[in-house]
């Protein structure tokens, strides 16, 4: 085995990059559907292209995200004599439960945090709610009513659940940790990379080098890091923040997230948009408490 494929999400880039470099004789390439409309020809071309000239095919998108993208099922590539493994589309809302996206056009609603949005600033927006008012909805109360500081314990409960699946070990990320091991709730740091990458060379039969001959860039870190608000940093031993941080640029502060999202809101509205709540469910438990709670 010499040539090996990663078709998965944002995270595919950089899987790919440590299975590479964990084992120096596999050729590794990497098909990220982020960013890719599902009837893109173009990017069917690609895949299809990748697939036919690998003998190992890591799968790191689920069943609802290949019949999206028109992608085969491991049994067919199986059938056509590859070798597959299913690798974990890594997720977890525990450092970040107010974290969120809202699409609008097929496209994720910008903000000061590029598409990463707060669930209670657009929330309160909906509700128009003046911005004054929203930042005053950060406090442990709103967290505790919107099942935020319950986020972390039913995270780590999923990804135990989705790795074990695969036949992985998530231990080292269940552990009380110094640092979060998410730059946001898609975005996992290197190590976390690197962990699975080893684990999945390992169930594939293939050596890693136990010290790497150098370490890939941070290929996510660019997305920019989600604070983990201090009133839920404290309960998990973490220092927390309100201020959104992206490399090399100043911090964010919260109520310029806040202003971003109003702004980013108040175009979308301007244009159509029509919210969602079945497609949003963090949001529209957040509508729910202020119009309940506080307006």
């Amino acid at each position: 085995m010499t040539r090996a494929c990663v078709i998965g999400n944002c995270q595919a880039d950089g899987l790919a990059d440590w299975l590479g470099v964990l084992s120096p004789g596999l050729t590794v390439e990497a098909f990220s559907v982020a960013g890719i409309q599902p009837d893109d020809p173009e990017a069917g071309a690609r895949w299809r292209a990748l697939l036919d000239r690998s003998d190992w095919v890591v799968m790191q998108t689920g069943p609802e995200h290949r019949a999206r993208f028109g992608l085969p099922e491991p049994e067919a590539l199986r059938a056509e004599g590859r070798r597959v493994t299913l690798a974990p589309w890594i997720i977890f809302r525990g450092f970040h439960p107010d974290c969120a996206y809202l699409f609008h056009r097929g496209a994720p609603m910008p903000g000061a945090a590029g598409p990463l949005q707060s669930a209670i600033a657009l929330a309160a927006r909906l509700e128009d709610l003046p911005q004054a008012r929203a930042l005053r909805l950060y406090n442990a109360y709103v967290y505790a009513r919107l099942g935020y500081f319950d986020a972390y314990g039913a995270g780590l409960d999923l990804m135990r659940e989705e790795w074990a699946a695969l036949g992985l070990d998530p231990s080292p990320w269940l552990a009380p940790r110094a640092e979060p091991f998410m730059h946001t709730i898609n975005h996992p740091i290197p190590a976390v990379l690197e962990d699975v990458a080893r684990q999945l060379l390992s169930g594939a039969g293939l050596r890693a080098e136990a010290v790497p001959s150098h370490r890939p860039p941070d290929r996510l870190v660019g997305g920019g890091i989600w604070p983990v608000y201090p009133e839920l940093a404290e309960r998990v031993g973490l220092k927390g923040g309100t201020a959104y941080r992206r490399p090399g640029l100043p911090d964010t502060p919260l109520e310029a997230t806040v202003a971003a999202a109003y702004d980013g809101l108040d175009a979308a509205l301007a244009d159509g948009f029509v919210f969602d709540a079945a497609a949003s469910p963090l949001i529209a438990k957040a509508r729910a408490f202020i119009r309940d709670e506080v307006i």
